[in-house]
């Protein structure tokens, strides 16, 4: 497994520890409403986590997202905002999204929050055959601050085998560029903000897009084509862009 010696992290002491929620299914995922919700993970409130489970009489690939908020906000529930979970499930692909502990929980440590995300992971492969789920073929996602977050969970681990994001977000030089190698999963980069927006300037996603194209990695970058980076083809949809790329990922298709 790798790991990095810059994200060596100080224990936390925690003031009281959260008990694990029971894993009792909540209604069909037909709706997209979750198979199980708020199910814990670790110890903090927040680190918990939902999970859609697709009908398959095989282990599925599944899809992990991580929200944004710039790990000071957000929520697990805006998985709806970037992936449309009842086409994940209809494609046989099972879906997750992950609540983590903010800045303000940590101390301030961006490292804890990382840790945190990597024992969502670690849990979830340990529900592998309960779950139905291959962890051959397990991705991460996310936007923004979880765009962060998938990225440094693909050069931190050996668990992720593809990646789609939305928003590469400043951070990118320090958590990801430094440690990107061959062995990085493929990914592809949905990014719409314009050249004025500081915090998630286009030149970051370039600046994945390089450094994968220099490792021989497949790294796929939309834009709008007014922010200096390639607007998907006419008639083409970012969603289900993105799903197709799994789809081909996991040769589901």
């Amino acid at each position: 497994m790798k790991y990095h010696s810059c994200f060596t992290l100080v224990v936390i002491a925690v003031a009281s520890v959260t008990s694990f929620a029971k894993e009792v299914p909540t209604t069909s995922v037909k709706h997209a409403s979750p198979t199980i919700a708020n199910l814990a993970y670790g110890d903090f409130e927040r680190s918990k986590l939902d999970f859609w489970q697709a009908e398959s009489d095989s282990p599925t690939p599944v899809l992990v997202f991580f929200h944004g908020g710039g790990f000071k906000g957000g929520d697990k529930k805006s998985i709806h905002r970037y992936f449309p979970v009842k086409d994940y499930l209809a494609n046989g692909i099972s879906c997750i999204s992950v609540n983590y502990p903010f800045l303000q929980h940590t101390d301030n440590n961006y490292g804890v929050i990382m840790t945190e995300s990597k024992k969502a992971i670690e849990f979830i492969r340990g529900k592998a055959e309960k779950w139905n789920i291959d962890t051959s073929r397990l991705g991460a996602a996310g936007c923004s601050a979880g765009t962060l977050t998938s990225e440094w969970l693909g050069v931190s681990t050996d668990y992720i085998s593809a990646l789609g994001v939305f928003m590469q977000p400043m951070g990118t030089p320090m958590l990801v560029l430094p440690w990107l190698n061959a062995n990085f999963p493929p990914i592809m980069i949905y990014h719409t903000s314009p050249t004025s927006d500081k915090v998630h300037d286009p030149q970051y996603a370039k600046m994945v897009k390089t450094a994968c194209d220099s490792y021989g990695v497949e790294c796929q970058v939309w834009g709008t084509g007014k922010n200096g980076i390639h607007a998907l083809p006419k008639g083409k949809n970012h969603k289900n862009e993105m799903l197709a790329f799994f789809l081909k990922q996991w040769k589901l298709k």
